[in-house]
């Protein structure tokens, strides 16, 4: 595997008001493009995913947090970008206007919590992968407790990493990583 280098990630704060400002609807089976963004907003318009995956896309990842935990899931070999990668979920396509939303709607899918598990969360920052060609609305999601993650088709495994394990789990597996998932890894544990 290719290693990353700091020109392949670049981190972008935000502000709290951030939005997202597009020239059409969602589209059914669609993804946010990107023409501009921000620290205070992010422009462009909604394509169909095929078209879209031509272009600079929008994503919302996730870091959520439980007691002393962090959770870390393995992509399935059959997704488009970074299979059998590690990544902290949820992770997805922007497919709505509201990012928030969409990081929840994942989170559902993806691992089966829901809102009511959620204590609280806040955006952190953008980060864009070059390599990949997106950008992510990334945010902190706080769990009240660990729950049992149920995996759908894009994961074959998650699991709790604990705080005090992390460092050296994504050290050791740092090129099993997808490289948004490290930096907000990095960023939680200056944060926690």
């Amino acid at each position: 595997m290719a290693t990353l280098t700091d020109q392949e990630i670049k981190i972008i704060p935000i502000f709290s008001d951030f939005k997202i400002e597009s020239t059409n609807s969602p589209k059914k089976n669609g993804q946010f493009v990107i023409s501009e963004y921000s620290e205070k907003s992010m422009h462009g318009s909604f394509l169909p995913y095929e078209e879209a995956k031509h272009y600079k896309r929008a994503a919302v990842s996730g870091i959520v947090i439980a007691k002393d935990g962090i959770l870390i899931a393995r992509r399935s070999e059959t997704v488009d970008q970074y299979p059998d990668f590690f990544e902290c979920a949820p992770s997805g396509g922007l497919c709505q206007e509201d990012f928030e939303a969409q990081l929840y709607q994942e989170l559902e899918e993806e691992v089966r919590f829901g809102i009511k598990d959620i204590e609280r969360s806040f955006l952190l920052f953008l980060i864009e992968d070059v390599k990949a060609n997106t950008v992510d609305i990334c945010s902190l999601i706080k769990m009240q407790e660990f729950f049992k993650p149920i995996v759908n088709k894009e994961y074959v495994d998650a699991q709790w990493i604990y705080l005090d394990e992390l460092s050296s789990y994504s050290y050791q597996h740092r090129q099993e990583f997808v490289p948004t998932s490290l930096v907000l890894i990095e960023k939680a544990k200056e944060m926690l």
